[in-house]
């Protein structure tokens, strides 16, 4: 098994390839600005204090790893309030990481970036050859980390990989996350606690949506399989699929109803002439890698009500 330093573990996506990594026997390490116990990880697991300005911090951390999967960043509300900041943490502090990463000679480096680099509303076909065009604070500084990583990978200085993640689904592994404000979260929480489920438009926007559970199947099977199949090193990480906001919100109340739940969903009526925008949001090189996403888009939204109905208190 490997040695595996993952940051951002404490979050909603980090935190379920923490818990996968370490339930496939790799020793993994998470990083943090203030270690602590995250519920759902082993309460043993090794975590190191990280300082993203201090060099030695960031290559104590490193020391000894074989592979750094990097998800720490900052979000997107937040880079709206304050790009400068999300230039810093999403820009900087990766390629100090990237940096360490080398200097510590891991073999490979696996960067969490966003769909969002592609732009705002993605509809047509969307893959690795799109020209990005990122007007987000958010997608905007994922972008300049990529450029780094997929630079040090065509200069042969470390194994580098950029995964492009589209919306990913699926129950957290603790209730204590910033993101349940997530559309799919959303709805099945309130869907949980016998709230109304509003949703601020009338759903006619194509998402692609994927399973937390192939994310993690995803980069497991990415991290072991031969460099060759990372190819230039840039992977959209998707379902391959897309369905509207509207049918998404449609499945969480049928999903909800067959627990026994009486969701409420509050959804604004299409406004003339809205149509769907279809959306293909290619994942052929993950295929191409040697991976399939499975697309159990009712079992991840299962599993988030699940969640929702036994860990998560009741909010306001």
């Amino acid at each position: 098994m490997s040695t595996i330093l993952v940051t951002g573990a404490s979050g909603y996506v980090g935190g379920r390839i923490a818990r996968h990594l370490l339930t496939l026997g790799h020793q993994v390490r998470l990083a943090s600005r203030a270690p602590s116990a995250v519920v759902g990880l082993s309460t043993d697991t090794d975590w190191v204090r990280l300082d993203w300005q201090d060099d030695a911090s960031l290559n104590a951390a490193c020391a000894g790893c074989d592979f750094v999967v990097h998800l720490a960043g900052l979000a997107d509300a937040d880079c709206a309030r304050d790009p400068v900041l999300a230039l810093r943490v999403n820009g900087e502090y990766s390629v100090r990481l990237l940096e360490a990463a080398i200097g510590a000679q891991a073999k490979r480096f696996v960067l969490f970036s966003t769909a969002h680099v592609y732009g705002a509303a993605l509809t047509g076909t969307v893959d690795e050859t799109t020209l990005p065009l990122p007007r987000h604070p958010y997608g905007i500084s994922n972008r300049v980390a990529e450029d780094f990583v997929l630079a040090a990978g065509a200069q042969g200085r470390i194994g580098g990989l950029v995964l492009r993640l589209s919306n990913a689904i699926g129950a957290p592994v603790q209730p204590d996350i910033t993101r349940w404000n997530l559309l799919v979260n959303d709805l099945c929480l309130n869907a949980a606690q016998a709230k109304p489920m509003v949703m601020r438009s009338s759903g006619m926007t194509a998402r692609d949506f994927v399973p937390l559970a192939d994310v993690e199947a995803a980069l497991a099977h990415l991290l072991t399989c031969p460099l060759a199949a990372w190819g230039d090193g840039l992977m959209n990480l998707g379902s391959g699929r897309s369905i509207s906001v509207a049918a998404m919100a449609d499945l969480i109340v049928g999903q909800a109803r067959a627990k026994g739940l009486s969701p409420q969903l509050q959804r604004p009526e299409p406004t003339a002439g809205e149509v769907l925008a279809p959306l293909h949001f290619g994942i052929e090189r993950l295929r191409a890698a040697g991976f399939t996403p499975a697309g159990d888009i009712a079992a991840a939204i299962d599993e988030t009500l699940d969640f929702c109905l036994t860990q998560v208190k009741s909010t306001p």
